[in-house]
């Protein structure tokens, strides 16, 4: 199946968006996704200006997505220590992804291969860095009830629902961080495992 194109944006329109969200948000631009200023969308930002998906369309947009949390919370790790819930989300992030490729594999969808860091920025402190994981979250949990709406095949649909809840767990982790009630480890997979710390993105950058 052929992906749909994305339109792209011009660099002077991606120039001047950049130096409004940098001006508004005091030069800490992050959840580059949905700032829309990147000149192609990746993940949940893309995904969410589709209303029907062929099935390459579902998984490329599901890894991107997975691909881009997980390098923003590389990243929060890298510039403010090994930080919970971040260390616990990190690893489910990177199980994401591996539950992912074999459904790639098996319908013969080409896995998008890019710099996932690039296209990501960083937020000016941990606490700022939670408003933007609680947005991703939500983001990437709203692609995959889309998803969830189409004919599906029963593996698909299996590993959707049991991201969407992984990121559901993730929400109310980064929702607790945020509240300074940080008490669970959010690396559940949607099964009851989860407690409490839950991308994205995730922003533009959002474990099982």
């Amino acid at each position: 199946m052929m992906r749909k194109n994305i339109l792209k944006k011009s660099a002077g329109i991606f120039l001047s968006a950049t130096m409004i969200l940098s001006a508004v948000s005091g030069g800490s631009v992050y959840a580059v996704e949905d700032s829309s200023i990147l000149t192609e969308k990746h993940g949940a930002a893309a995904a969410s200006s589709d209303s029907s998906y062929t099935l390459e369309e579902m998984l490329v947009y599901a890894i991107e997505d997975e691909n881009l949390a997980l390098a923003g919370y590389q990243m929060i790790i890298e510039k403010f220590g090994a930080q919970r819930p971040f260390t616990n989300i990190v690893r489910a992030e990177q199980r994401h992804v591996s539950m992912l490729l074999p459904l790639f594999e098996k319908y013969k969808v080409t896995v998008p291969e890019k710099d996932w860091k690039s296209f990501v920025e960083m937020p000016s402190s941990l606490q700022e860095s939670y408003g933007i994981e609680i947005k991703a979250e939500e983001n990437n949990i709203a692609m995959y009830e889309k998803f969830l709406k189409e004919d599906l095949d029963d593996d698909v649909r299996a590993v959707f629902e049991r991201l969407m809840n992984a990121s559901k767990n993730h929400l109310r982790a980064f929702e607790n961080a945020a509240s300074g009630t940080c008490t669970g480890n959010g690396t559940g997979m949607g099964q009851g495992s989860r407690n409490g710390n839950g991308q994205g993105r995730r922003s533009g950058i959002n474990q099982s």
